[in-house]
C-alpha cells in the first residue's frame, strides 16, 4: 500500500468529527511547524506511541488521532474527486501559507487546512480590503464600485469576502476591470460555485484566488460569516470602510489590523455615534475614492523602519541623504547591505516598481 499524501494526512485529521480541534493544533503545531516533521511518520502507529511522541493528545484523542489517520486514503480520493473541480488545498505548514494571519491571529482563530481555486501567487502581494454597509446608500454603492474599479488593477490588489453590498460591488468593479482579488468564503468553494461562475475567466487567467476554510460542498452559516471577516480583515494591508452599521469593537479583526500598523480609512455620512467609534479608533476620513487610494498607495510605499538594522551600528553617523531606487533588485541589494530585508518589504519593492513608484521622474515618465 502507498503511503498516503500529506495533505490527506491533514484533511483527515481536521476534518473528523471526534477530532478535537484545539488539541490537534497544537500537536500539529509543535510536530509539523516547530519540529518540521512529516504527518506521514505518524500514519501507522497505534494510539500508544502517537501519546508517546505526541503529548499534546489524551487518550482519547491519540485513539482517534489512529482512527482518523487510518482513514487518509478515503481523504485522497476526495482531494482527487476536487481537483478535478480545479481545487487544490495548502496547510498550515506549508510555504504558501497566509503570512499576514501567522501574525496576527492566535493559532486557536487559524485555519489548518484551506481550500483554494486560482493563483496561490497572489497571497505574497500586499491587499486592500472595502468592506461596509450590506444596504449601501446610492452614493456608499458608487464609491465601492469606483474603489473596486482604481484598487483592483494596481500593484496591491482587492480583498474581500464577497458578502452582500459594499463588499460584493466593490470586488466586482475589479474583476470587472481586469483586476488582481482574493476571495475569502464562508461556505465551500463547491457550494458557491453559481454565485461564482462570473469570476471563472479571471481565475483561469490568473487574476483571482478563492479561499475557503471548509470542505467544498459545506454550507454557509452565521458563525462562518464572522470567520470570514475576521480572515478578511486580518489578511489586509489596509481597510476602506463605506457605511459601516458598527463600531470598531464589533468588527472582526479590525484590533489585529491595527495592532500591525495598518491603515483603516472611514466614509461615513450618516451615524454619528459608529463614525464617531472609528474616528476615536484610528480610522482616517476620507472623501472620494481617488483620495483613498492615495492614502492607501502612501501607506505601503516601503517604510524605512522595516529594515532591520543594528541599533549599535547607527550611533553617531551622520544624517544621509534620501535614496532613489531604480527598481525593486536594486533596493533590495542597497537595503540588504544595511540588514535583513523582510520577505514583505521585497514583495512590496517589487509591486511599487510593477506601479512605477520606484526610478527618478524621468525614468517614471518614459
Amino acid at each position: 500500500m502507498t503511503r498516503p499524501a500529506q495533505e490527506a494526512l491533514w484533511l483527515a485529521l481536521m476534518t473528523d468529527p471526534d477530532v478535537d480541534r484545539m488539541q490537534a493544533k497544537a500537536a500539529l503545531y509543535r510536530w509539523a511547524i516547530e519540529e518540521q516533521r512529516q504527518l506521514v511518520e505518524l500514519a501507522a502507529l497505534d494510539a500508544a506511541r502517537l501519546r508517546e511522541l505526541l503529548p499534546e493528545l489524551d487518550e482519547a484523542q491519540a485513539r482517534a488521532w489512529q482512527a482518523a489517520l487510518g482513514r487518509a486514503e478515503e481523504s485522497e480520493r476526495l482531494l482527487a474527486a476536487w481537483r478535478e473541480r480545479g481545487v487544490e488545498l495548502i496547510t498550515r505548514a506549508d510555504a504558501a501559507y497566509p503570512e499576514n494571519w501567522v501574525d496576527r491571529l492566535a493559532e486557536r482563530w487559524l485555519p489548518y487546512v484551506l481550500f483554494y481555486r486560482g493563483n496561490l501567487e497572489l497571497l505574497a502581494s500586499p491587499a486592500v480590503t472595502v468592506a461596509g454597509a450590506e444596504n449601501p446608500t446610492e452614493a456608499g454603492g458608487a464609491l465601492a464600485t469606483a474603489l473596486g474599479s482604481r484598487l483592483g488593477p494596481s500593484a496591491h490588489l482587492l480583498l474581500g469576502g464577497f458578502g452582500q453590498g459594499v463588499d460584493r460591488r466593490a470586488l466586482t468593479a475589479a474583476s470587472e476591470a481586469l483586476g488582481r482579488t482574493i476571495l475569502i468564503l464562508p461556505l465551500g468553494l463547491g457550494h458557491a460555485a453559481p454565485i461564482l461562475s462570473a469570476g471563472q475567466t479571471a481565475v483561469e487567467q490568473g487574476r483571482r484566488i478563492e479561499l475557503s476554510p471548509y470542505e467544498p460542498d459545506a454550507a454557509y452559516t452565521p458563525a462562518r460569516g464572522r470567520a470570514r471577516s475576521l480572515l478578511v480583515t486580518a489578511l489586509a494591508e489596509a481597510l476602506i470602510l463605506i457605511e459601516p452599521t458598527v463600531g470598531p469593537d464589533e468588527w472582526p479583526g479590525h484590533e489585529a489590523l491595527a495592532a500591525a500598523g495598518g491603515l483603516t480609512l472611514l466614509w461615513a455620512q450618516s451615524d454619528a455615534v459608529i463614525r464617531a467609534a472609528w474616528e476615536q479608533a484610528g480610522a482616517r476620513p476620507f472623501d472620494s475614492a481617488e483620495m483613498a487610494e492615495s492614502l492607501v498607495a502612501s501607506h505601503l510605499l516601503p517604510q524605512s523602519d522595516e529594515i532591520e538594522v543594528d541599533p549599535a551600528s547607527a550611533d553617531d553617523e551622520p544624517a544621509a541623504e534620501p535614496v532613489q531606487f531604480d527598481d525593486a533588485d536594486s533596493a533590495i541589494r542597497q537595503l540588504s547591505e544595511s540588514g535583513r530585508v523582510p520577505d514583505k518589504l521585497a514583495q512590496r519593492l517589487r509591486d511599487a516598481e510593477e506601479r512605477g513608484w520606484l526610478g527618478d521622474d524621468e525614468t517614471r515618465n518614459e
